[in-house]
């Protein structure tokens, strides 16, 4: 839902579904960071504000604060040192829990440089992989870095975003029982990445155990938790 302020700041918004809100208040004038309820231009320590049924919330004023916005461009380089064709994802760090906006993904060029225009202050990881991220991708990924970096308004040096090559497990599954076969069922083996440290959930971590009780899995990268994923009758 958005709308404009009247002449003196105040404003209403009307058919406001049930949940849990950010307000947040942008400038004309462009190129200042959205301030978010009551008063923040840091996303994560925005108010979240909840509404229910037939509910009203009046007198949610904002104390408008300017704070230019941050362009973060640097140059992404494959495994070899050379420029990366791949992509880079600017989101969030989630190691507070606090609220994150959603993820955005430039493509690099020929030079493997990047940019991110419009970035309000905060903390973020930038995560370059190859091939390029994108939705509904499911192939493997070849090579993968991630680097923390802080916005405070001003533009950051740039960066140079450097990445390794995407890694193979392989292990074999045992079975402490009587039922010494694995072909009872279907197991699996996935990778979950880290929130920061890892890939994001677009790429395909899985492998599928051989009857013998082998399994591979392969375009791993960062920071994962492995587990297992069992038939019925069975656990780890």
């Amino acid at each position: 839902v958005e709308r404009r302020t009247a002449d003196r700041g105040q404003y209403r918004l009307f058919h406001v579904r049930p949940g849990r809100f950010l307000l947040a208040v942008t400038d004309d004038q462009g190129g200042f960071a959205p301030v978010y309820f009551p008063g923040t231009t840091t996303v994560a320590n925005a108010v979240p504000l909840t509404l229910g049924r037939k509910e009203e919330a009046a007198g949610v004023n904002v104390t408008l604060t300017r704070t230019r916005d941050a362009r973060v461009a640097g140059v992404a380089l494959d495994p070899s040192g050379g420029p990366l064709r791949g992509s880079v994802t600017l989101l969030a760090s989630r190691r507070s829990g606090a609220i994150a906006l959603p993820a955005r993904m430039a493509p690099t060029d020929e030079t493997g440089a990047f940019e991110f225009r419009n970035i309000p202050p905060g903390e973020y990881v930038l995560r370059a992989t190859t091939p390029a991220e994108g939705p509904m991708r499911m192939q493997t990924l070849q090579a993968y870095g991630a680097q923390f970096i802080t916005v405070a308004g001003a533009d950051p040096p740039p960066v140079i975003l450097t990445t390794a090559p995407a890694a193979m497990l392989s292990g074999r599954i045992v079975i402490e029982s009587e039922r010494s076969d694995a072909s009872r069922g279907d197991f699996f083996v996935t990778a979950h990445p880290d929130p920061d440290a890892g890939p994001t959930g677009r790429w395909a971590f899985e492998g599928r155990f051989t009857p013998d009780g082998l399994f591979q899995v392969r375009g791993l990268a960062g920071t994962l938790r492995l587990a297992v994923m069992t038939p019925p009758g069975w656990w780890v």
